[in-house]
């Protein structure tokens, strides 16, 4: 949002400056209005981009106005200038750049962003020359992630930057053919700026020049060519500037007819393999919303039919056998023992599969095979929980609980202890759960247990008692001893928040002292 209204900010601009009567009030109108959006979207880089335009559109300016009026342009952009900086500075988000005690805990998006320009160098070094390839980044991005990021950037589908994520999906020959272009519309907005222009044609071009500008420093911080508005608009601006080189007659650069020769093969091969792409998804797209719309009217041959018309047609997409894998699980869930049950299980299982196929790096896809396989085959079980955590390594959807009770159903104690202490480690609350007072995790209880508080310990001893949250790991390592009965070191009550504190001093009152936590299943502690 914030991207588009930089890119058409300074198109109102030069449409205020260019057009007569009516049509200069409904342009000032647009300009207020668009200035309004982009300060309330609080987008950073779009404001960014439009702050740069306004100062060089500002410089432009005085550079060519008389000197008997520069002052006046001089006073009128000061003053414009400290209006920009007033709005900057009222907005939350680019305060927060200037408080370092709140930056760390209140700027996620900045944060996030630091970390996926990470993960895009990360893929830059295991595939500089071809990327991952256009339109996969969501199915890989897990492989590149950073280790900081924790249970963040799951799965992301872009990089928030746009020049990295042409190379991150196109490799460094994408980037350069990106920046190339870039170069060829600046110098063609160069050569029609030297131009005798016409006033209103002039402004236009400022426009357009601006409009480029500020949308390419926010394009620093987000990425949206996907977009069908925004990439229309930046069209229609280049094929403007091609208009307006044409109608100055700039010179042109004539291509011999071999060339041109060529260049048509290569348009019609383009727009053939366009097309080849192009067929087969919009197929598959329709027959996946008639095999919805057949499952929902209870006609399961017809949807299965439809199913696989739309897998068949686009191999690499994930999409069509996962709505059917997810409806089949839903009816698999209510059918009781069967041959239809058999037969939905059957369909079931071959969707996953396809599923997993298309996209082999999903940590989703792969952990369903995990629980699809837990009641029959342990060992197809495991090799798809073991590839779900390597994926999702601090996930909270209990990828290691799994991990664990498939390691200890193939009689592997030590590795289920291990699963089930990183679990702990990554989900505190994991040892609160009541299946501890149940066979057959009961026996491992205190193993995981005891496991469990030598990992913290370790880590508290590791860390640094003024890092950043410290005191967090401190009071888990607290609560959980606690909790399972253990005798806890020498309590620090500063490190604890209020509500522990008292939750501590209310057990070691004995005529008030509550009932042991592992006489109490059902119960919950907070780690949080």
């Amino acid at each position: 949002m914030g991207g588009y209204l930089a890119l058409m900010l300074p198109l109102a601009v030069a449409a205020a400056i260019a057009t007569q009567g009516w049509l200069r009030y409904l342009a000032s109108l647009s300009i207020v209005l668009i200035s309004l959006a982009l300060y309330v979207s609080g987008s950073r880089g779009a404001a960014l981009g439009a702050a740069v335009w306004f100062l060089i559109a500002w410089l432009a300016r005085l550079s060519r106005t008389e000197r008997r009026h520069r002052w006046r342009w001089f006073v009128a952009g000061a003053v414009s200038m400290m209006l920009v900086g007033l709005a900057l500075a009222t907005n939350p988000r680019i305060r927060a750049w200037f408080d370092p005690a709140r930056a760390a805990m209140t700027d996620g998006p900045a944060l996030d962003r630091w970390f996926m320009l990470r993960l895009g160098g990360h893929i830059l070094q295991d595939r500089p020359l071809l990327g991952v390839g256009p339109g996969v980044m969501s199915r890989v991005s897990n492989l590149y992630r950073p280790i900081e990021t924790g249970a963040g950037l799951d799965h992301i589908q872009q990089l928030h930057n746009t020049p990295l994520q042409l190379a991150g999906e196109l490799g460094l020959p994408g980037l350069a053919l990106y920046l190339t272009g870039l170069c060829l519309i600046g110098r063609l907005w160069w050569r029609l700026w030297q131009c005798p222009l016409a006033a209103a044609d002039r402004a236009m071009l400022g426009g357009l020049g601006g409009g480029l500008l500020a949308y390419g420093i926010s394009s620093l911080t987000d990425y949206q060519l996907e977009n069908i508005p925004i990439a229309t608009t930046l069209l229609l601006m280049v094929v403007l500037l091609i208009a307006l080189a044409d109608a100055y007659g700039l010179p042109k650069r004539l291509i011999s007819e071999s060339g041109r020769r060529s260049a048509s093969l290569a348009l019609w091969v383009w727009l053939g393999l366009l097309v080849y792409i192009w067929l087969p998804f919009t197929l598959t797209i329709g027959f996946g919303a008639w095999a919805d719309r057949a499952f929902y009217s209870q006609h399961l041959n017809q949807a299965d039919t439809h199913w696989q018309r739309a897998t068949r047609l686009s191999p690499w997409d994930p999409t069509a056998p996962a709505v059917a894998s997810e409806a089949l699980h839903g009816l698999d869930q209510v059918l009781g023992d069967s041959e239809a049950k058999d037969n939905v299980r059957s369909l079931l299982l071959d969707y996953a599969h396809q599923t997993h196929q298309a996209a082999p790096n999903d940590a989703w896809f792969n952990q369903n095979l995990a629980v699809l396989h837990q009641g029959d085959d342990l060992a197809q079980a495991l090799t798809y929980a073991a590839r779900a955590v390597q994926l999702m390594p601090r996930n909270r959807n209990y990828g290691y609980w799994l991990l664990g009770e498939l390691l200890w159903a193939e009689g592997q104690k030590q590795g289920a202890i291990a699963a089930f202490t990183l679990e702990a480690l990554v989900n505190p609350a994991a040892l609160t759960s009541p299946l501890w007072q149940k066979p057959p995790l009961q026996v491992l209880y205190s193993a995981v247990v005891d496991q469990t508080l030598a990992e913290y310990d370790q880590l508290l001893a590791q860390m640094e008692e003024t890092a950043f949250g410290y005191n967090t790991v401190y009071e888990t390592r607290i609560l959980l001893g606690w909790w399972t009965g253990h005798p806890l070191p020498t309590v620090q009550p500063e490190r604890l928040r209020p509500m522990v504190q008292a939750l501590l001093m209310a057990d070691t009152n004995p005529p008030d002292r509550p009932q042991p936590a592992r006489n109490r299943p059902g119960h919950r502690v907070s780690h949080t």
